[in-house]
């Protein structure tokens, strides 16, 4: 499985975890102020997460230049860069929601706060501190400076994209 799969399936958990939080159908009892505003920043982290997918879902593959360079390294370099590059831009793009949820988890830790909304937190924390992600970006520190400041500074890797349909394009054959 890809870092895009692996990215967007635990995702559908969180929007599950949204509707409970939020959902009071879902509930036997009211909804406490803690669930509504757990629900709330996580909600805030979707919308940022679908609008991150959708920019890089809908960005053109690179254009010839940017391929050339690419296949100037070698392809499990190129590889792992792109994959890194793609989750640090998406995270980049995802904040603040992204930092205010990860403040949210944080300061309700050690507070007094219902049981729902603990296992909530605790789902919400396994899913978006994702440890692939953490493996991804020390693969990358791992990579020749002279390949990330290169392919960094192409104009296309400054927005999210599409690393799986990059990857797919350069295992090709041209």
């Amino acid at each position: 499985m890809d870092a895009g799969t692996k990215r967007q399936m635990p995702r559908s958990f969180l929007a599950l975890v949204f509707c409970v939080l939020l959902s009071a159908d879902c509930l036997a009892e009211p909804i406490a102020n803690d669930q509504q505003y757990v629900g709330m920043k996580i909600g805030h982290y979707m919308d940022a997460f679908e609008k991150c997918n959708r920019i890089a879902n809908e960005r053109e593959l690179p254009d010839e230049e940017t391929q050339i360079a690419l296949r100037r390294y070698p392809y499990p370099q190129v590889e792992i860069f792109l994959m890194a590059r793609s989750i640090d831009l998406r995270e980049q793009c995802e904040q603040p929601a992204l930092g205010d949820l990860a403040y949210t988890i944080l300061i309700l830790e050690d507070a007094e706060i219902s049981a729902l909304t603990r296992e909530s937190i605790e789902a919400s924390k396994e899913l978006i501190f994702n440890k692939n992600n953490w493996a991804f970006k020390k693969k990358y520190r791992e990579l020749p400076a002279d390949i990330r400041s290169t392919l960094e500074g192409l104009p296309y890797f400054q927005r999210p994209f599409d690393d799986v349909e990059i990857r797919k394009l350069l295992e090709s054959p041209k």
